[in-house]
């Protein structure tokens, strides 16, 4: 039984320095792919970045979608004033629909008042740290 414990307790240790080693290894394996990556930008022409709906929501920017209080996921419109349920006391146009190319070929006045709408709403938006990265590399690399 005493051998055992000795045998549990190397087996703990070995598994604990295995875990350190691992670890050693992935940041060292994640350095270089840093650098890596580093060195590609620096050579780059240009950097695509496609980043998600959370870019814009964390500035106070409106999206494509809205969302209840209940979860409830809808099509966001443009204009009026919405409850917490997420109807609107105002069926205004589709945020989706306002920035087709659809609305831009038949209805290009519309679409264009829109864009600068939402080009406006940009300038004001607060600046998140990941867009404050993505302006510093834009700013510094290009």
């Amino acid at each position: 039984s005493a051998a055992a414990a000795v045998s549990v307790a190397l087996e703990a240790a070995d598994l604990t320095a295995l875990a350190e080693a691992d670890s050693t290894l992935l940041d060292g394996l994640r350095e270089d792919r840093c650098e890596s990556a580093a060195r590609l930008l620096l050579q780059a022409d240009f950097m695509l970045c496609a980043t998600g709906a959370g870019m814009s929501v964390g500035c106070g920017m409106s999206t494509y979608r809205t969302y209840s209080s209940t979860g409830e996921e809808s099509a966001a419109r443009v204009g009026g004033s919405s409850g917490d349920d997420g109807d609107s006391d105002y069926a205004g146009p589709l945020y989706e629909a306002l920035a087709s190319a659809e609305t831009l070929r038949l209805d290009p006045a519309s679409f264009h008042a829109f864009m600068c709408s939402f080009f406006n709403d940009a300038q004001e938006a607060r600046r998140t740290a990941g867009y404050r990265t993505l302006r510093a590399w834009q700013d510094c690399l290009f």
